[in-house]
């Protein structure tokens, strides 16, 4: 026996592009309601709003590291200028100097 078929046709879920759902993570922060009552609201599924805050933190922005190379490792700073002239220091020391006297002669 066949079951039965509703006349009614299935929802189909939405499609959300990244930044509609980013957009609706902020929507959802400035509107003071719960996460639940925020997506009855909207009528997003719960479950997949979770998963959206989820992936988002996992992801988050970059974030950076110092990275300390050893005293005999240390790559060389080139600073390259107008007209071809490249600077290269091998000493992170003398940095501080040398972009002074690049700010004297500039006039910076």
């Amino acid at each position: 026996m066949k079951a039965k078929q509703s006349k009614e046709r299935r929802r189909v879920p939405a499609q959300y592009t990244a930044a509609d759902r980013e957009q609706l993570i902020q929507e959802h922060a400035r509107s003071g309601l719960t996460k639940k009552a925020f997506c009855a609201k909207r009528g997003i599924n719960l479950t997949t709003f979770h998963g959206w805050f989820k992936r988002r933190n996992k992801s988050g922005p970059a974030r950076f590291a110092e990275v300390k190379l050893p005293v005999g490792m240390a790559a060389p700073i080139e600073i390259e200028l107008p007209k071809g002239i490249c600077i290269r220091i091998r000493d992170a020391a003398r940095l501080r100097d040398v972009v002074e006297f690049i700010r004297e002669v500039a006039g910076c």
